[in-house]
This record gives structure tokens, C-alpha cells and sequence, in this order.
């Protein structure tokens, strides 16, 4: 139910303040963004996150094609008519352009006076605009939706008058920049926890986190020759493993059937296996390659190729039926007693990461050999001292977990806060009405009056070019 409007507003279609969409087209292309001085077409991805991304786009290679008419410009109105239910009708406002960027099928530019485009996009972006976006959308699959020129003209927008639009915008871009400066703290938050993480592990892989643990043993102070603590020993992966492999290459005719899951690079995190992202198997159980590659508790998994090549994890517990792809190693160890600390060390940016930062190789996609994971040097302190290492610093990372909980929830109250007070501006709830202020059919009555083609009024350096809806006072320059 649509909200109800102060006196003077009105609920209009999209149709009646926007003059002309505009789509562009799909050409062949090449899957990077185009240097400075070659054509390119902007992905969805482009728009979808909040501001224009130049980099989300591809290269154009048919360029006897571009049409300079499709050309992104700074001011531009870009709306995606094709995506996910939660994403589709992303729009942003173009700030500013470098690239020679087009238009694509799938993205719209909405052509209509400067002044309506601010509050077009606030409202596009609250929960009453997603609300209709949603419901005009079409498609039978959540994973692509589409909404049309003629359903987004029927999108109803509420129109207050024109100096209390601007009052509106001025003041919910005041707010959002009050939170953009909190969520910026929340992410420097973010990026200490995870010096502080990996200052605990480094602490606990070179024995610092365990000194004073061994002076109140009275163990022997003196270090071992090659620099380790006192009782603490030095061996490579190999020699601590019977096992490095990765899975089979041949089993794609065995995907998307049976109980099997197929551990893939995206599924290992640092530390932790994510299935957010599952692919079903039905390997052939028995043969060579299903006993190689299916895992056990207690084994380290590590991608070793792609993106986040060098991501270690260990299997906390039976997974049965699950094996690895080929582009995840499994190592499994002697004695998986030492597993939870041989994971600590591999996870170390001072530690394995550093050993693995070393040896991977591949500019385009990264790779690691299953001699380079071998020839990892790991130091191993005596059983109990890894006990109390891993008891500190399973107490550390609970704190840590504390604080990114805390967060996380300050991050979601910000996004809370965001639609309340869209909520807030878009129902006249934000600034008081000026008493002055002339109904939205005024204000309507003038779109009407404005041929679409009017010649953009010049902004002062630094904004996009774009159209005043009000007549500028006598005497006063513009």
C-alpha cells in the first residue's frame, strides 16, 4: 500500500517526468575494460553497487559500430533493466567519465531535467521504489529478472514541490553523508581486526605468543640453532604428509547429479569451508580417482589456482561423500594431531602465505605446484606447547569474532537508518513544508510545458550539465 502524501504532493508516473529512455546496444566484445582510448560497453555490474564503475566494462572489438550517440556522459541517469529480483532497476547518477564508454542492451539512460534526477534516485533506491521495481519485474527465475520501458513508465513516483524536492535531496545527502563517514570507520574497524589477527598469528607460529608459557615451565631459555624456540622442530609439508593431491579433470559428466559434493576454489576460505556455493556429484565411487580426491577430517585444503590461490582450511569434521576439484590440493597429514597448527601456519601472512607469495606463479591466473606446497618449511613446537597455542589463540579470534558480530550490526543498523529516512522523505516527513511552497501540478505543469529537446542550462565547474526546472530570477545571473 502506497504511503499517504502531504497536501500539495501527488503520486505521478515515471512516464510523465522522464522525456525519453534511451538503450543501447550489445556488440562483440573482448572481457576487459578498454584502455583510454578504445571503445567499450558498460557491464551491469557497472551500475549495480552505488556509484558508476568505469572499470565493470568490457572492450569493444566491432567498432565500426559505435555510435557516439550511446556514449556514457557525466550527468547521465543509468538504470539496469535486467538482473537478480534484488538488483534489478539499480540506478546511479554519473559523476564523472574517463573511458569512451557505451550504453548496452541492458542498461537505460533516463532523460530528464537535472533536477528531477537526484530525487528520482533516492526513490528508486527506498523500499517503496525497489517495492515496485520488484512487482513489475518479470522472468520465471529469481537469478534473472527483467523490467521494461513500458512497466518502468508505471512506476509511481511522489512529487512535492519543487523547492521542497530540493530541501529533501540537500538533506537526505547530509544524512547518507553522516553514515558514508561511520560505515568508513566500521571498515578501518574491519581492517584492523584483521592486522590484529594476523599479528596473534604470527605471534603464535614464531612462539611469542607462548613465552611466557614456557618461562613459567622453566623450560631452557636458549634457542635452537636455527633460530626456533627452545624443544621446537623444522620440517617441510612433504615430510609431514602422505598425501598431496587434487582432483580428477575428468569428471564433468558426473556434475549436477547424486549426494557427492565437489569442493571448489570458492569454497575455501581462510580458516573456514563456505558452502554457500555447492556443487552436487555423483562420482564413481571406488575408482582411483574418488579414493584420491575425497576428503577426511583432519586434511588441509589449499587452493592452487585462481584468485585466492594460497587459501588454506582444514576439515573440522566428517564430511563424507565430499571431494576436491582440481583446482584445490589436499594434504593429509602423518599425524592430523598437528593439523590445527600446520592450518595456523599456513594461514600466516609471515608464515606459509609468505613461503607461497614465493613460489606461485602464472601473471594471468595464479598457480601453485604440488612440489611448491611440498617444500613449505614449518615449524613445529612440542605437542603441548601447541595445545597452548591454539587455546590463545582460539580465546583471541573469539574476541575478534566479538567485534566483526558488532560490526556486522552496526553495518546493518546503517542500512536501517538509510531507508528510514528515505522512508521518511519520500512520505514528507524529512524537512517541514515551506509554506510558500506551490503544489506538485505546478511543478508538473511545467514538464509539460518543456520540450524535451531544451538546450542544457551550463553548471558551474564540477557538476553535470542538466536542465533548472525553475525560471532564474530577473536581475539575477545565472
Amino acid at each position: 500500500m502506497r504511503p499517504t502524501l502531504p497536501d500539495g504532493w501527488q503520486w505521478v508516473p515515471l512516464s510523465l517526468l522522464v522525456s525519453k529512455i534511451e538503450a543501447g546496444k550489445s556488440f562483440k566484445c573482448d572481457e576487459r575494460p578498454p584502455s583510454d582510448d578504445e571503445p567499450g560497453i558498460v557491464k551491469v555490474s557497472a551500475v549495480t553497487w552505488g556509484t558508476y564503475d568505469e572499470q565493470e566494462s568490457k572492450t569493444i572489438t566491432d567498432a565500426e559500430r559505435v555510435n557516439d550517440a550511446y556514449l556514457i556522459r557525466p550527468g547521465d541517469f543509468l538504470f539496469s533493466r535486467a538482473n537478480t529480483l534484488q538488483l534489478v532497476g539499480a540506478c546511479v547518477l554519473v559523476s564523472a567519465t574517463r573511458k569512451r564508454l557505451l550504453l548496452s542492451d541492458k542498461i537505460l539512460r533516463f532523460v530528464m531535467p537535472d533536477a528531477l534526477k537526484p530525487w528520482l534516485l533516492w526513490f528508486l533506491r527506498s523500499a517503496e521504489g525497489r517495492r515496485q521495481i520488484e512487482s513489475l519485474s518479470t522472468g520465471n527465475q529469481e537469478s534473472m529478472r527483467n523490467i521494461g520501458q513500458e512497466r518502468i513508465g508505471r512506476i509511481e513516483v511522489p512529487l512535492p514541490a519543487e523547492g521542497t524536492m530540493q530541501r529533501i535531496v540537500s538533506r537526505i545527502e547530509e544524512l547518507f553523508s553522516e553514515i558514508d563517514e561511520g560505515e568508513r570507520a566500521l571498515e578501518r574497524v574491519g581492517r584492523l581486526v584483521e592486522r590484529y589477527r594476523q599479528s596473534v598469528l604470527k605471534a603464535a607460529v614464531t612462539g611469542e605468543l607462548t613465552r611466557e608459557w614456557r618461562e613459567a615451565r622453566q623450560q631452557d631459555g636458549s634457542a635452537a640453532a636455527d633460530g626456533l624456540p627452545p624443544r621446537w622442530t623444522q620440517a617441510t609439508l612433504g615430510s609431514l604428509s602422505t598425501k598431496v593431491t587434487s582432483g580428477s579433470r575428468d569428471w564433468k559428466s558426473f556434475y549436477g547429479r547424486g549426494d557427492g559434493v565437489f569442493i571448489m576454489a570458492q569454497n575455501v576460505r581462510p580458516g573456514r569451508l563456505d558452502f554457500t556455493e555447492v556443487q552436487v556429484i555423483d562420482p564413481p565411487l571406488g575408482s582411483k580417482d574418488a579414493e584420491r580426491s575425497q576428503v577426511a577430517e583432519g586434511d588441509l585444503l589449499v587452493t592452487i589456482v585462481g584468485a585466492n590461490t594460497g587459501d588454506v582450511c582444514r576439515v573440522d569434521r566428517p564430511l563424507p561423500k565430499h571431494f576436491v576439484c582440481q583446482s584445490v590440493a589436499l594434504i593429509r597429514l602423518a599425524d592430523p594431531r598437528i593439523a590445527p597448527f600446520v592450518e595456523l601456519f599456513l594461514m600466516a601472512d609471515e608464515g606459509g602465505q609468505a613461503q607461497f607469495a614465493e613460489t606461485i606463479y602464472g601473471a594471468g591466473r595464479p598457480h601453485l605446484s604440488f612440489d611448491q606446497i611440498k617444500s613449505v618449511s614449518v615449524p613445529l613446537p612440542p605437542s603441548e606447547e601447541q595445545v597452548a597455542i591454539l587455546d590463545a589463540v582460539g580465546k583471541a579470534e573469539s574476541e575478534l569474532k566479538a567485534t566483526l558480530a558488532a560490526v556486522a550490526a552496526s553495518r546493518n543498523q546503517a542500512t536501517a537508518l538509510r531507508q528510514s529516512i528515505l522512508k521518511a522523505a519520500f512520505s514528507g516527513q524529512l524537512v517541514p513544508q515551506g509554506p510558500r511552497d506551490e503544489p506538485a501540478s505546478a511543478l508538473l505543469a511545467r514538464l509539460a510545458a518543456q520540450p524535451a529537446d531544451a538546450p542544457a542550462t551550463p553548471r558551474r565547474r564540477g557538476r553535470p550539465a542538466g536542465r533548472r526546472l525553475s525560471q532564474p530570477n530577473p536581475g539575477v545571473a545565472d
